[in-house]
C-alpha cells in the first residue's frame, strides 16, 4: 500500500483544486461499490492476505467525459501488475474480419454490451491482487482497502477472460441456437455486436435471439441500430442508440454510428470516415509520428492518401533530423503541411456497407475476388474488389480492401519491387479467404508487369533468396493460373503507388469501383501484351 500512497496524495492534491471534479471522482467510486464492483475490505483481512497487489488510479477527460483510470501498468520493485499477468490467447475474431463480414449482406445491425467486463466475477484467490486505495478526500484519515470484485479494465488479461466467459456461455447455453452461437464467435469484437443478415426478418430474430440469450449470462447489449428502422422499433428505446431513436421519431437524420472507429451512416447505408483536428504545432518527426497514427484506416481506402505521407517520412529519416526538431528542408516541410491541409476532406470520404445490393443477394449470384497489385520507386502495394454478377446479368463492383508498403531504403530493381507487391496481393488474397464467408467463385490477381508473371508461372528454385522465397510463397497462397496481366492504364492498384488527394479519392474514381473493364464480360478484359 505504502507504493501507491504517493500516487493517491498527488491525485488528491490535483482534486482538492478542482472540487467540482473531486465530487465526480468520489461518485464515481461510490457508483462503483453500490453496484457491487468493488469492496472495502476489513483490516484484519487486509493484514492476513500473503499477496496483493495495489492499484494507483487517476481520472482523465475523454470524449467530454471524466473517466477514473486504473493503471496496472505501474511499476513498483521494476515490475508492474501487467508485467506479471498472461495476456492470453486471442479467442475472438479480428478486428478487419468482423469489418469484412458486416459488410456482406444488406441488412446490418449493431449494438454493443453494457460495462462488459464488469459482468464477470472474480475467483476469491485472485481479488487481492486487484486492489487499490481511498478515502474520499478526507486527508487526513488513514485511507480505505478496496478490492475489485469483477473484471477491472486496465489488466492485460481483462480482454481475454471477458471474451472466454462470453463465448462459453452461449456455447453452454446456445446448443439449439448455432446462428446465434456464430454470430458472438464471429461477429463480436469484444464487446461490439456488428453483424449483416439476408432480411429484416432474420436480423429481428437475431436480435431477439441475442437479447434473450445473453441476458441469462448477465450480459445486457444495448445501442442497437440498423440501417432498417423496422429491425429495432419493437426494443425499448432504452437499449437503442441515441441517433436511431431520433430517426425512429423523425427528428433527425444525422444518423451516424460508432463502428469500430469508423462511422455508420445508417439512413445512406455507408461507412465514414472521422475528422479528428490536428493541433496546430511546431511540424517535428515527433508530432509527424502522432498525426499519422491518428489517421484510422483498418480497410486501406484512404491508402493513395496515407502512402503519401509514409514517403515523406522516409524522407525526412534520411535528413537525419531529431525527434523535437523542426523538420528541415523548407520543401520536405511545406509537403507535410499541405498534407495535412487535406485532413479535414476526411468528412467526405464514403464507402458503401454492403459490398451489393438487395437485388444481387441471391445464391445464383456469382461473386469474384479481383487482386490489383503495382509498384513504384517509392511505394508498391495492392486493392482488391468483390465483383456480384446477378441473375440479370447485372454487375456490381465494390472495393473490399488496400495494403501499402514503403519501398525499403535499399535500392531494389523494379522487377523486385513489383514482385513485393504481388506478394502483397497474394497474401491479402488469403486475408480475404479466411475472413469472408460469402461463397467466392474464383480469385483472380492482376499485375501489371510481365516479369513478375513469367516469375510467378515457374519454379521458385530456379530463382536466388530474394526472388525465390517470394515467388514460393506466392505460390502456395494462389492459384498460378489465377494472375492474369493488367496494363497500367487500367491498374487501380497505380493510385497507391502514385499517391491522392483525399479530394481526387472522394469523386467517383476507379480507386472507388475499380477499373471499368470488370462490368464487362471476360472476353473483354486484358491480355498479356505477349499472347
Amino acid at each position: 500500500m505504502d507504493a501507491v500512497l504517493p500516487s493517491l496524495r498527488s491525485t488528491e492534491r490535483r482534486l482538492a483544486k478542482d472540487p467540482q471534479r473531486a465530487e465526480v471522482y468520489c461518485q464515481e467510486i461510490h457508483k462503483l461499490e453500490k453496484m457491487g464492483y468493488v469492496a472495502v475490505v476489513p483490516p484484519e483481512q487486509a493484514t492476513s492476505t500473503p499477496e496483493s497487489w495495489f492499484i494507483p488510479h487517476h481520472m482523465v477527460r475523454h470524449n467530454n467525459k471524466d473517466r477514473i483510470v486504473f493503471n496496472c501498468s505501474f511499476q513498483h520493485g521494476g515490475k508492474s501488475l501487467n508485467d506479471l499477468l498472461l495476456p492470453g490467447p486471442a479467442l475472438g475474431p479480428s478486428l478487419l474480419g468482423v469489418l469484412i463480414r458486416f459488410r456482406q449482406y444488406p441488412v446490418a445491425v449493431s449494438g454493443d454490451i453494457k460495462g462488459m467486463f464488469h459482468q464477470i466475477r472474480l475467483l476469491p484467490a485472485d481479488k487481492p491482487v486487484l486492489r487499490f486505495i481511498w478515502r474520499d478526500m478526507k486527508r487526513t484519515e488513514e485511507p480505505k482497502i478496496y478490492e475489485w470484485q469483477v473484471l477491472p479494465f486496465g489488466t492485460t488479461c481483462s480482454p481475454c477472460c471477458a471474451i472466454y466467459a462470453l463465448q462459453r456461455h452461449v456455447q453452454d447455453m446456445g446448443e439449439s441456437n448455432s446462428h446465434l452461437v456464430d454470430c458472438v464467435e464471429q461477429s463480436f469484437y469484444v464487446d461490439n455486436c456488428l453483424r449483416s443478415t439476408h432480411s429484416k426478418e432474420e436480423a429481428k430474430d437475431l436480435v431477439d435471439g441475442l437479447r434473450q440469450l445473453l441476458h441469462t449470462g448477465g450480459f445486457e447489449i444495448r445501442q442497437w441500430a440498423s440501417n432498417i428502422p423496422e429491425v429495432i422499433e419493437h426494443l425499448p428505446s432504452d437499449v437503442r442508440s441515441e441517433s436511431s431513436e431520433l430517426w425512429l421519431s423523425q427528428s433527425s437524420i444525422d444518423l451516424h454510428e460508432p463502428t469500430l472507429a469508423l462511422r455508420w451512416d445508417c439512413l445512406c447505408d455507408s461507412l465514414k470516415y472521422k475528422h479528428r483536428p490536428v493541433e496546430p504545432t511546431e511540424p517535428t518527426l515527433r508530432n509527424v509520428y502522432k498525426v499519422l497514427a491518428c489517421q484510422y484506416d483498418p480497410l486501406g481506402y484512404i491508402v493513395p492518401f496515407t502512402t503519401r505521407a509514409k514517403i515523406l517520412v522516409q524522407d525526412l529519416w534520411k535528413e537525419q533530423i531529431g525527434w523535437d526538431e523542426p523538420i528541415q528542408p523548407q520543401s520536405l516541410r511545406d509537403r507535410w503541411l499541405a498534407w495535412v491541409q487535406e485532413i479535414p476532406d476526411l468528412i467526405q470520404m464514403e464507402i458503401p456497407r454492403c459490398y451489393a445490393p438487395a437485388s444481387a443477394d441471391s445464391p445464383t449470384s456469382n461473386r469474384d475476388l479481383h487482386i490489383f497489385c503495382d509498384a513504384s520507386e517509392r511505394a508498391y502495394g495492392s486493392v482488391s474488389y468483390l465483383r456480384t454478377e446477378d441473375a440479370q446479368n447485372e454487375v456490381h463492383i465494390s472495393f473490399v480492401l488496400a495494403r501499402s508498403r514503403v519501398a525499403p531504403k535499399k535500392q531494389l530493381s523494379m522487377p523486385r519491387l513489383e514482385l513485393s507487391a504481388a506478394l502483397t496481393g497474394a497474401q491479402l488474397a488469403s486475408v480475404l479467404h479466411t475472413e469472408l464467408t460469402v461463397p467466392i467463385r474464383r480469385t483472380i490477381l492482376w499485375s501489371d508487369s510481365t516479369t513478375v508473371l513469367h516469375w510467378i508461372r515457374s519454379e521458385s528454385c530456379h530463382y536466388k533468396v530474394f526472388v525465390g522465397t517470394r515467388v514460393a510463397e506466392i505460390q502456395s497462397l494462389t492459384e498460378v493460373n489465377n494472375w492474369r496481366y493488367v496494363d497500367s492504364a487500367n491498374n487501380p492498384a497505380d493510385d497507391i503507388t502514385r499517391g491522392k488527394t483525399l479530394k481526387e479519392l472522394s469523386r467517383p474514381h476507379r480507386w472507388h469501383h475499380g477499373p471499368d473493364f470488370l462490368r464487362y464480360t471476360e472476353d473483354h478484359w486484358p491480355t498479356n501484351p505477349t499472347s
